[in-house]
């Protein structure tokens, strides 16, 4: 019987004297996945703010640098989600805020989740 599964390793050099259960998949390992691309890891993130405006608009993270950068998610209630990794800006005030859709979403104006 030859490996009938999709992901295994040995898929096309399997013999049929091998049992597939026996051999195939349970001793040889299954193809690794892919690197998840970074707007697959974005929708993945767990979110700790959201904003109301544009469909919904979740903020899965905010990564620390020499340019700050906002992770989030906007289209959550449309059943469309759409990630960003957008610049976080600072005003003349000390407001920071970022731009989604040239719309700026300061976050003073977002909720924060999961406290």
């Amino acid at each position: 019987m030859s490996c009938k599964a999709i992901n295994c390793y040995m898929y096309k050099t399997c013999l049929a004297k091998y049992d597939c259960a026996d051999f195939c998949c349970a001793d040889y390992r299954m193809k690794e996945d892919k690197p998840k691309s970074e707007k697959q890891r974005i929708l993945e993130m767990k979110s700790i703010a959201y904003y109301s405006g544009l469909n919904g608009l979740e903020i899965k993270t905010i990564e620390y640098g020499i340019d700050n950068y906002v992770l989030c998610v906007s289209g959550v209630w449309n059943g469309k989600p759409q990630p960003h990794k957008v610049r976080l800006y600072c005003d003349s005030k000390g407001n920071y805020y970022f731009k989604v859709y040239y719309f700026k979403v300061y976050l003073s104006e977002c909720i924060r989740m999961g406290v």
